[in-house]
């Protein structure tokens, strides 16, 4: 099935194809998918491949798609949250001289062994 509009503009035909074809609708679902990662940059290809491995795991570990959809969400936070802070250190980073740079960077290499 190809697309050429955006995926909101077909929202009620995929709608439709996910209740009348599930399988045609997981085909097309994979393609976008693949595509998505063919269509990115060479270099971060492979972890977008293994990102979408993990997804698709923990889509098949759960008993439902509700389910799947509230552990899905839970990653992506997890995920946001801690690229939030890498974020704040390479800021606070920034800020600082490189004496102060070299302890900062001690302290949380010390807090990361720790974890």
């Amino acid at each position: 099935m190809e697309r050429k509009q955006s995926i909101s503009e077909n929202f009620d035909d995929l709608v439709r194809m996910a209740q009348n074809d599930p399988e045609a609708f997981e085909s097309y679902r994979d393609q976008l998918i693949q595509k998505t990662i063919e269509n990115a940059p060479f270099d971060r290809q492979t972890n977008l491949r293994r990102y979408q491995w993990r997804i698709d795991q923990e889509r098949q570990r759960q008993n439902s798609s509700f389910n799947a959809c509230i552990k899905l969400t839970r990653m992506m936070n997890q995920r946001l949250l801690s690229i939030s802070n890498q974020l704040l250190v390479l800021t606070e980073l920034t800020k600082m001289d490189s004496s102060n740079r070299q302890n900062f960077i001690k302290d949380k290499l010390k807090a990361l062994e720790q974890a």
